[in-house]
């Protein structure tokens, strides 16, 4: 879950994916502080992530689909704030 949100902020970085904040987005969908995001992206442990293709990651006849892309991560974000989040325990 992780691992799709440093990839959606890769891809906003390449110019793949339109995103003022992508930071803001994705903290605010997964649950978790702009801090915890910018500390997901600078891992090691994610470095890896980088290396994919975006235009077989999230992709419509093989070229990058941003629909998709946030598809995803609204999707991911979800489960990861009520699996892991500070915040599940606020969801109604």
């Amino acid at each position: 879950l992780i691992e799709d949100a440093v990839f959606y902020r890769h891809c906003v970085e390449q110019g793949l994916i339109e995103d003022q904040d992508p930071v803001k987005t994705i903290s605010s969908l997964y649950g978790v502080s702009r801090r915890a995001v910018q500390t997901w992206v600078k891992s090691p442990d994610f470095e890896h992530v980088k290396d994919r293709n975006p235009h077989e990651q999230w992709s419509t006849a093989g070229r990058l689909d941003p629909v998709i892309a946030v598809n995803i991560l609204e999707s991911h974000g979800l489960m990861y704030l009520r699996l892991y989040s500070p915040m599940k325990d606020r969801i109604v």
